[in-house]
């Protein structure tokens, strides 16, 4: 779902770009007179902010789960664990061509007489592009046969987490697609109510009007 709304996001703000920046005189040829399509300032608008908003709505629903199991995990059972293995994992970033770089934890404990394995280090956590403070924390705290505490899930002892609570990266991506979304649905609503009320001005009456001033 997340992906869907993602990729219908950038499909509507390109389309809505495309309105845009279409002539005037060609748009007037592609839709039927007195159409909500025949606005073609509007209908630009809600393309773009509805793209707008279905990014926000991605943004909220990948972070969600984060934030949420973030939150319920301060109140999780503190439970000691050993780590079983550890490695460095290379990770590519979308914005920059250098690589960055997190620990991939494997760590077993025992629940009720029960042993159980996880992997999570927190809920949301995020890459750094400083690989010698992944190299330290592998050669420390998660060295192999190190003790952590843990905080594992009483309703699901399957679930557990070394470091609970809501981490940056998932608090800031939802603070955004709260954002886009909330600015989204304003613009929206001002769209529908005063659809007629916003047009596109052509060129050549925008030079007219600077001549005259």
């Amino acid at each position: 779902m997340t992906m869907i709304l993602a990729a219908a996001g950038i499909a509507s703000l390109v389309a809505g770009l495309l309105v845009m920046w279409c002539p005037a005189g060609a748009w007037a040829g592609l839709t039927l007179r007195r159409s909500y399509c025949a606005n073609q300032a509007s209908m630009a608008g809600a393309l773009c902010f509805g793209g707008l908003g279905s990014g926000g709505a991605a943004l909220l629903l990948f972070s969600g789960a984060d934030l949420w199991h973030g939150w319920r995990s301060q109140n999780w059972h503190p439970v000691e664990a050993v780590v079983t293995a550890s490695r460095l994992v290379e990770v590519r970033q979308i914005r920059s061509t250098n690589p960055a770089y997190r620990a991939d934890v494997t760590y077993r404990y025992n629940v009720v007489g029960r042993t159980h394995a996880a992997q999570r280090i927190a809920f949301g956590a995020m890459a750094t592009p400083d690989h010698a403070a992944v190299d330290a924390e592998l050669a420390t705290r998660f060295a192999p046969g190190a003790t952590l505490t843990v905080r594992v899930d009483p309703d699901d002892p399957e679930e557990a987490v070394i470091d609970p609570g809501v981490q940056p990266k998932a608090g800031i991506l939802g603070t955004l697609g709260a954002i886009f979304f909330a600015v989204s649905l304003w613009q929206m609503r001002g769209l529908w109510r005063d659809w007629e009320g916003d047009h596109l001005v052509p060129q050549e009456s925008r030079r007219k009007r600077i001549k005259r001033a």
